[in-house]
């Protein structure tokens, strides 16, 4: 009976550790989330200002008011992104991601001009600045993200590491991850979170040194820009 009794507490850790967590919404371009934070908590910082919104068309030419926003985001990306924008709450880090969807989509939206060779240059330039900042900004997104895990698990004797040479990798290691089933329900959970933060691998391991259960993430390169949903350039277009 007590040996149940054990195996179920373990069984359930798992579940009480992602609401201990909790799972933090990224936004879409048109604002909505991708998913739905535990707590529901309000986000701890709004996003910045200068976040690009979809470019807005004068009537005199709408190309070059695009290429206009283009070449103010490419100086202020150049800069890099400054992640102490969006505070140090527990959305501060998805909040960051969706604005470098936001600057994706501006990307995205030069698609509806008939844009000159000229001004194609000046798209060119700011997504290869964007690809830069993407570059520099994952590994620290990656890095703060385990940061509050660790904060948040470790008087439930888990500890939350970020291997390899990007932080790519996302290593859990507690006693409760002796049970398969919570290796696997702990993944399930937080799968979207980890393919968000475009984490390559994640671990599971009981103790150090004693082998971990795997699984490896289908996720984009930090590189890759991302993806807007149809809204946003239906939004863009109208």
């Amino acid at each position: 009976m007590d040996e149940m009794k054990t195996a179920t507490k373990i069984v359930l850790g798992a579940a009480m550790l992602g609401a201990v967590i909790g799972v933090a919404s990224v936004p879409s371009g048109n604002g909505s989330p991708t998913a739905k934070r535990a707590s529901d908590a309000a986000p701890a910082a709004p996003v910045d200002p200068q976040t690009p919104e979809p470019a807005v068309s004068s009537n005199r030419d709408p190309a070059k008011d695009y290429v206009a926003q283009l070449e103010r985001e490419t100086a202020s990306l150049s800069k890099g992104l400054d992640l102490a924008q969006f505070g140090n709450g527990p959305d501060a880090v998805f909040l960051a991601v969706g604005a470098l969807k936001l600057e994706a989509r501006l990307y995205y939206d030069g698609d509806q001009y008939g844009l000159t060779p000229k001004q194609e240059r000046v798209r060119r330039r700011f997504e290869q600045t964007l690809i830069a900042a993407q570059r520099r900004a994952f590994p620290k997104l990656r890095k703060a993200w385990v940061e509050q895990a660790a904060n948040k698990l470790w008087e439930y004797d888990v500890e939350v590491r970020a291997l390899g040479a990007r932080s790519d990798i996302i290593e859990f290691t507690g006693g409760m991850f002796a049970a398969n089933a919570n290796c696997k329900r702990m993944n399930d959970q937080f799968r979207q979170t980890f393919e968000d933060l475009r984490f390559r691998q994640s671990r599971f391991a009981w103790a150090h040194s004693v082998g971990y259960t795997y699984w490896n993430l289908n996720t984009s390169k930090d590189d890759a820009l991302l993806q807007p949903v149809e809204t946003d350039l239906a939004q863009a277009a109208n």
